[in-house]
């Protein structure tokens, strides 16, 4: 799971900058937050009884580190 994310990311970055190589902070970037958002996602599912979905989503769209928010949004 945490392969194709970074993988999806990796491929929409690229698009929407029109390049076919990232510099080496913005290929973290997306792989510090996918690692984030699918170790979050997990223990939301598995341990979270009352924060709903679109609570959990609004708080992975402001953990996600600028440089990547500027591309993609």
């Amino acid at each position: 799971m945490l392969e194709y994310f970074v993988r999806r990311y990796t491929e929409l970055v690229k698009e929407k900058l029109g390049t076919d190589l990232l510099d080496t902070q913005l290929a973290y970037s997306i792989r510090f937050y996918c690692m984030g958002s699918v170790g979050m996602t997990q223990e939301w599912v598995l341990n979270d009884n009352i924060t709903s979905a679109e609570t959990v989503v609004q708080m992975m769209f402001n953990s996600m580190p600028e440089n990547l928010r500027r591309i993609l949004f």
